[in-house]
């Protein structure tokens, strides 16, 4: 077993509460559940009765109004990643793909990204060269998918990764 901090092997829950207070704080946002002492799972919080009773009763109400799935409208296999252009989600992207490249993976991918932030044409033909289809959520403005319906925009980012998972192409997204 590594001797790393990061590493949780058999460590109790004690000792990883030890480790995240021995840790750098960084200045965390309420409700940041990025460090381990801001996670309300690990403290035995729970949810409130009647909010779990409300996203059951949505989740039976979608699940009842959901239309049926759309024989043929997806095929095969591939992996979705929603990226932009500014050098934060370029950077990443850029270095998933490369690194699902190198393990020798061949499924096909898909970036999406939101409005003004889809890669140059310069980008765009290097990420096809690697099996890579840039996809716009712009293609997708009236649709009522989600967000403002009246312009088609998506009103939260938190929204996106959902959204490429649903309209992708594939049939079964990783």
């Amino acid at each position: 077993m590594p001797s790393s901090s990061c590493a949780r092997g058999d460590r109790s829950r004690e000792e990883l509460f030890e480790i995240a207070r021995a840790r750098p704080r960084c200045a965390a946002s309420v409700g940041d559940r990025s460090h381990l002492l801001n996670d309300f799972v690990m403290h035995g919080r729970r949810m409130k009765s009647s909010d779990v009773d409300t996203v059951r009763r949505r989740v039976e109400t979608f699940k009842r109004e959901a239309p049926n799935y759309p024989e043929g409208a997806f095929s095969g296999r591939g992996i979705v990643i929603v990226g932009g252009k500014s050098k934060k989600f370029a950077t990443s992207y850029w270095v998933a793909v490369h690194a699902i490249r190198r393990t020798g993976c061949k499924l096909p991918i898909q970036i999406w990204s939101p409005e003004d932030e889809t890669p140059d044409c310069e980008h765009v033909v290097e990420l096809e060269r690697r099996n890579v289809e840039v996809v716009s959520f712009v293609d997708f403005q009236g649709s009522n998918a989600g967000g403002d319906a009246a312009t088609g925009r998506m009103t939260n980012r938190f929204m996106y990764k959902h959204f490429a998972l649903v309209f992708s192409s594939f049939e079964m997204d990783f």
